[in-house]
């Protein structure tokens, strides 16, 4: 096998393996790495010849596409990721506090900027 074949499946390996990193490690870096050197191996193969060039540009379209199938069938039954996907429904969740539903029209003076997050006094609650 040729030097020139090696490095071309090297960097599609490699290209593919940072793109799939890049949903793990987020930050941009490796992921345009991958698809750089992903677009390298196949420009670089079809510099080879034509059917080098087709043949990294099917494989890496294809294994690419299975591997981040697999990963993201995996994903959830690993255990680095479990804070990565949500596991419970949000039906018993509420973004109000039910205590101060009783406050809900009394009046109140303001103690600071009401902008996003100021504080108001409402009887004896702040």
């Amino acid at each position: 096998m040729d030097t020139t074949v090696i490095i071309i499946i090297s960097l599609a390996i490699l290209g593919i393996i940072c793109v799939v990193a890049e949903i793990f490690l987020p930050g941009g870096v490796l992921g345009i790495l991958g698809c750089l050197m992903v677009v390298v191996s196949i420009v670089m193969g079809f510099q080879y010849n034509l059917v080098t060039g087709l043949i990294t540009l099917i494989s890496t379209v294809l294994g690419g596409g299975a591997l981040c199938l697999s990963v993201f069938k995996m994903a959830p039954k690993m255990s680095f990721s479990k804070g990565m996907f949500l596991t419970q429904t949000a039906e018993d969740w509420s973004a109000t506090d039910p205590e101060l539903e009783g406050l809900l029209g009394k009046e109140g003076v303001s103690q600071t900027m009401l902008r996003p997050s100021g504080f108001a006094l409402i009887g004896d609650k702040r």
